[in-house]
């Protein structure tokens, strides 16, 4: 009971389908990449570039830096105090 061909497919299935879920997500990494890129000016795609090299898994915190200094920059500096709430 359960040996012979159906027996040994199964442990040899998921080995088999984590490789295809990880070439997967590779191409999906590399896609959104090369994506993200595209709209970097050419000082900062040596900067994200060289990241990358350093940090493979860690360049989505460098778009976020990115995003978050872009947002930064396109909001007004607050002036004077800021408003008071009641009790």
């Amino acid at each position: 009971m359960g040996s012979g061909l159906a027996g040994a497919m199964i442990p040899l299935a998921a080995p088999i389908a984590l490789a295809v879920l990880t070439l997967v997500a590779w191409r999906y990494e590399a896609r959104a990449g090369r994506a993200y890129e595209a709209t970097l000016s050419p000082a900062e795609k040596r900067q994200f570039r060289a990241f990358r090299r350093l940090h493979p898994s860690a360049w989505r915190a460098f778009v976020a830096l990115k995003n978050a200094e872009r947002d930064l920059g396109t909001k007004p500096p607050r002036v004077g105090k800021p408003p008071q709430l009641e009790p």
